[in-house]
């Protein structure tokens, strides 16, 4: 069963593929595809000699595989599969899986855990497939790269007044909600987004995740400087549960946690307080 919520679960989904006859009026083949969690068919290819190209999108870490990659899917992330039908569509001739486990940054595409998804499949006329999509894994099978590491973000940074902007990095795979930054150090600056909080020391170029103990990482909405003491933060999240506090005061210290030591509340925040020491 696959769940819809923490208290309620539906049947998981199976992708298909399906063969019809040149009038449409008669099915040749047509089987599932899947495993035990939620899997979906996304594009299908066909060479000269009728094998089906099929990729598409697998939560199951008992996927149907044959001759494929050394892939597995233990921890039952989103990851891509290619399979190959004989024209009878009664034969794996082949089925791998393809992506990886280790998100970017540290929060990938804000859903909680690491995707693969295809998009597209093509089949040249020497029965080579060929596969597109999106991913925010770190780990993808790479082999001879155009490009070798994840270059996306969300994050561009200006020091002439907006004539030209600069793509900032370690921010790939999080979207960016909020920035602040310190004002008794103008280089330190604070996001926040779908993979939690981040912090740069040189005014937005570079970036990288700070641990704030809040489990699982937060989605942050709101950010907020003590503007007495810029070691305190205020960090505002989406909830995702009925027991997760609304807003986090967060202290930040290079040297030392700080304690049970109480925060004022900050002007245009809601909800329930605690705080937190967060480690740089």
């Amino acid at each position: 069963m696959c769940f819809l919520t923490p208290q309620a679960t539906r049947p998981c989904s199976d992708a298909y593929v399906a063969k019809l006859d040149r009038t449409g009026t008669q099915v040749i083949y047509a089987t599932y595809l899947g495993g035990s969690g939620d899997d979906r068919g996304m594009a299908v290819a066909a060479d000269a000699s009728g094998n089906a190209y099929v990729t598409g999108t697998t939560f199951s870490p008992d996927f149907p595989l044959a001759n494929g990659l050394p892939l597995s899917n233990p921890n039952n992330v989103p990851m891509a599969f290619v399979a190959k039908l004989d024209a009878h569509g009664a034969t794996l001739i082949y089925s791998t899986l393809l992506g990886g486990s280790t998100i970017a940054t540290n929060g990938g595409s804000g859903s909680g855990f690491p995707y693969t998804t295809p998009t597209g499949i093509v089949v040249d006329a020497s029965s080579n497939a060929y596969i597109t999509g999106s991913t925010d894994v770190m780990d993808f099978p790479l082999m001879h790269p155009f490009q070798a590491a994840l270059s996306g973000t969300t994050m561009f940074a200006s020091f002439d007044e907006g004539a030209t902007w600069t793509a900032a990095r370690g921010l790939a795979g999080s979207s960016v909600n909020v920035t602040v930054v310190d004002p008794n150090s103008s280089s330190t600056v604070y996001g926040g987004g779908s993979s939690g909080i981040f912090k740069s020391i040189d005014s937005g170029r570079n970036w990288t995740v700070l641990k704030t103990g809040i489990t699982p990482d937060p989605s942050v909405s709101a950010l907020a400087i003590d503007p007495v003491n810029s070691a305190t933060l205020y960090a505002g999240i989406v909830p995702t549960g009925p027991r997760q506090q609304l807003v986090y005061a967060v202290g930040i210290s290079p040297s030392r946690s700080i304690g049970n030591r109480s925060a004022g509340p900050q002007q245009g925040l809601r909800g329930n307080k605690r705080q937190r020491s967060l480690h740089q």
